[in-house]
């Protein structure tokens, strides 16, 4: 799982997280009251019972599967965006540095030299260089294209006599992918992507899920906190919702957001940023 509230924490481990907000909870009169992690486990089970340990574990599993069907949807999303982004970008740049600069062009327009049938001093010389210095930058350009596409071929006719040779590779005219030494026709690898925009994509991904599903977690906390310092009496979620509308309205389902950004935006943004890298480094598809 990835880190924060946007990625709940699995059901095994859920007592841990109650023990983490009684701890953070004791203010005041209550301070002292919960000590440890042994402590506290065992003085809730004494108080509440052993399913004191997973109060607001519904809220917690309401959140998972729309925060991370959030998470990855969006991080995916915007990923092939910017990966899509950066390969234009190269192809731009590729194209730019087969043509010729303006520069260059008005250094061999300048030069004077004479073509066939053209005197320097009549001035036909620079004029047919200019033209010839920009039909040179466009043959280049059309050049580079014309090695990408061949080579582009030649490795679409290395696959296919590969898999005739029992290589283990086939290809398809959606792509081919390896797996297991397996070849998926049809299956083409993501476009890979720089560390950057992982992770800009994984700040994004953190900033809507958490915004999304937060006030679960809210709504979690206060039942997690129901209870404590030996507090009696039995809670429902819509008792907690009723009472949270009540006070603040719709912004108190919100409070505390700010510290949430601070630490589950960073912290998505490291998990996918790192998810890239490895698999960049292990050269995994």
């Amino acid at each position: 799982m990835l880190l924060g509230s946007a990625h709940p924490h699995p059901p095994f481990a859920y007592p841990l997280d109650l023990v983490r907000t009684r701890l953070a909870a004791q203010t005041g009169r209550g301070r002292g009251y919960y000590s440890g992690i042994g402590g506290t486990l065992r003085r809730i089970v004494t108080e509440e019972g052993a399913s004191g340990l997973y109060r607001g574990l519904g809220a917690t599993l309401v959140q998972v599967v729309p925060s991370l069907a959030l998470s990855f949807t969006v991080y995916e999303t915007a990923r092939n965006a910017a990966a899509e982004w950066e390969q234009r970008r190269a192809h731009t740049h590729a194209g730019a540095s087969g043509g010729v600069s303006a520069a260059e062009v008005g250094r061999r327009g300048g030069a004077g030299g004479a073509a066939p049938g053209h005197t320097a001093a009549g001035g036909g010389g620079g004029e047919w260089d200019l033209a010839q210095a920009l039909v040179d930058g466009k043959e280049a350009a059309s050049s580079s294209e014309t090695m990408d596409a061949a080579a582009a071929s030649s490795s679409s006719s290395s696959s296919s006599s590969s898999s005739g040779s029992g290589g283990g590779i086939s290809s398809s005219s959606g792509g081919v992918s390896l797996r297991g030494g397996q070849a998926r026709p049809g299956v083409q690898p993501p476009p890979p992507v720089s560390t950057a925009a992982s992770l800009a994509c994984g700040c994004l991904s953190g900033l809507v899920t958490s915004t999304a599903t937060f006030p679960l977690d809210v709504v979690r906390r206060r039942m997690q906190v129901h209870g404590a310092g030996g507090a009696r009496g039995g809670a429902s979620y819509a008792g907690v919702i009723r009472q949270i509308w009540s006070a603040r309205g719709a912004s108190g389902f919100y409070a505390g957001i700010a510290a949430e950004y601070c630490k589950v935006v960073p912290g998505v943004a490291i998990a996918y940023g790192t998810y890239e890298a490895m698999k960049a480094w292990t050269k995994a598809d």
